[in-house]
């Protein structure tokens, strides 16, 4: 856009105006910084406010920069084998189990028939026959009931008392009627026996009684007396035992055999490969000076032609001394 601005404001120069010529000096240059929306001051006889345009300055700065991020696979390593020879047991070593008989040897030995022991004789008591005179019952005493004395007296006494009873007596027929009747007392004579005197309780002595008897008197207590009787024995000949039977344990061995098999050597592994990072070179566009504008006080050699050319800041644009 620059550009074309720049061309557009080269015909307008050139094309429109081709008797305008300008006079510089370096001298007499004035600057002032441009404001949006603000006029110079008024321009000089001969002179005018020039908008000047510097445009950007930019430069091309090469950098490296990163295309693709470090990384990394997995890579699977398959395990190793390889075909080994092996023995293997077919069947454990066992034991087989042996009888082995007892010994026996022939002996002649005493044979216990029977075993001392004791015995217990039994002496008889010594007695002899004797007169003795016993008593058969002894001495006693009996008593004797004591007898009372009565005499028999006549009394007297009431059965019944005197009382009242209600009676039944004649009266208008068809009716009952009672009275009240007095009855008599009853009393009945008996005989009875007083207590005259009291008898005396008194004893009969009645001698004892004895008698002569043979009795048998003991002269010596009877004795028990402990007898010994020996042992017995008897001369046998008998089996007697030399060795006892046992059972002994043959080691059988075990049995071997030899096998092929796969064994593996080395298992599976995981193996890490490394993608280094990718970097590239790119260009870029680096600002070193901004854009600017500003209003430059210049000769010019026909001011009275520039009215025409007066923009909106009321200046000749000056498009010849642009900053190319």
């Amino acid at each position: 856009m620059l550009k074309i601005r720049k061309m557009l404001v080269v015909a307008l120069l050139f094309g429109s105006f081709s008797g305008l010529v300008w006079a510089e000096e370096k001298n007499e240059e004035k600057i002032l910084p441009f404001v949006e929306g603000q006029q110079p001051p008024e321009a000089e006889d001969g002179y005018s406010w020039c908008l000047i345009t510097e445009p950007a300055v930019y430069k091309e700065v090469k950098k490296e920069v990163l295309i693709s991020p470090a990384t990394y696979y997995t890579e699977k390593i398959p395990p190793v084998y390889e075909t080994r020879e092996e023995q293997i047991m077919v069947s454990p070593e066992k034991r087989r189990a042996v009888y082995v008989p007892a010994e026996y040897k022939t002996e002649t030995v005493q044979k216990l028939v029977s075993e001392k022991s004791f015995t217990y004789e039994v002496i008889p008591p010594q007695w002899e026959w004797v007169d003795e005179t016993v008593e058969v019952s002894p001495e006693t005493k009996e008593p004797i009931a004591a007898v009372d004395t009565y005499k028999v007296n006549r009394e007297t006494i009431q059965v019944a008392p005197m009382r009242r009873e209600m009676v039944k007596v004649k009266c208008v027929k068809g009716k009952d009627c009672y009275a009240v009747a007095e009855c008599k007392a009853k009393n009945k004579t008996l005989d009875v026996e007083q207590l005259e005197q009291k008898g005396e309780e008194t004893e009969k002595m009645i001698p004892a009684t004895k008698a002569t008897v043979r009795v048998r008197k003991l002269l010596k207590e009877a004795e028990t007396r402990k007898v010994e009787i020996p042992a017995q024995y008897e001369t046998i000949e008998k089996q007697v035992l030399v060795k006892p039977a046992e059972i002994k344990y043959e080691p059988i061995p075990a049995k071997f055999t030899t096998i092929t098999k796969l064994v593996m050597v080395e298992p599976e592994k995981e193996k890490k490969v490394e993608i280094p990072a990718k970097y590239g070179e790119v260009a870029e566009r680096v600002l070193e000076s901004p854009a600017k504008m500003y209003w430059k006080h210049a000769r010019v050699a026909a001011p009275d032609r520039v009215t025409c050319l007066i923009d909106k800041y009321k200046s000749f644009p000056c498009a010849a001394l642009s900053v190319q």
